[in-house]
């Protein structure tokens, strides 16, 4: 009867989900260097989403330039911003782990027995990616976000500059592309982290993601979409 019972619970608890999970092949300086996982979770009696995200090099880039990511955030289903994420990364030999808590009614971030002001709602590229996922787009749109690094917050925009057809295995995406521009020129010095996106008109799916990163540009390219309950 016990195991029936978890298997009831287990039952209700996976129904009351929905699962989005794309696949991303991972280019560097025209490589084939790694892959990455961009997955969705939806909970149909929850204000709030789960996204998780991945990234990791292929064994022989190991070699020279080992990168492990693991992005775990809880969002706001309606504006899509951070209520709380946690990250563990290595970048070769060195590790990094941060977590922190955005108390908005109270206008505190709360990370490593520190805190920090904030004023809005708050984002980082992998929410952004999600918003803009859900917005009605057009050549010319501009969105605002504050982002938040590492106990620290920047401000930052995204642009609809330009439409693209990009072509990835033999399938063809109509594209609206998507550009960071900075409120203040000081911010522009700092662009790791910073996309650029290729979203398909149709299905909204984010098909080409560019980010800069410490020792380049990465570009991942949509590979594989899963769903599940």
């Amino acid at each position: 009867m016990k195991n029936i019972l978890i298997l009831f619970i287990i039952s209700n608890v996976m129904c009351n989900t929905n699962v989005e999970i794309l696949s991303y092949n991972a280019q560097f300086k025209n490589l084939g260097a790694g892959s990455a996982i961009f997955k969705t979770i939806t909970f149909n009696d929850s204000p709030e989403k789960e996204i998780h995200f991945s990234f990791k090099t292929k064994k022989f880039v190991d070699l020279f330039y080992k990168i492990r990511e693991n992005i775990i955030m809880k969002i706001n289903e309606e504006n899509f911003i951070i209520n709380h994420i946690k990250i563990d990364s290595q970048n070769r030999k060195r590790f990094k782990n941060h977590e922190a808590r955005f108390d908005y009614p109270n206008n505190k971030a709360y990370f490593d027995n520190d805190s920090l002001f904030i004023n809005k709602g708050v984002y980082n590229p992998i929410s952004i990616i999600a918003f803009l996922r859900n917005q009605n787009l057009s050549i010319g749109n501009q969105f605002i976000f504050d982002t938040y690094n590492s106990g620290k917050i920047k401000t930052i925009g995204m642009e609809v500059i330009n439409e693209e057809t990009i072509k990835i295995k033999r399938k063809s995406y109509d594209c609206y592309v998507l550009t960071p521009f900075y409120l203040q020129a000081s911010d522009e010095n700092n662009k790791k982290g910073e996309i650029k996106l290729w979203i398909a008109k149709e299905s909204y799916l984010p098909v080409i993601i560019e980010q800069n990163a410490n020792f380049g540009e990465i570009i991942l390219q949509l590979n594989n979409i899963e769903y599940a309950k």
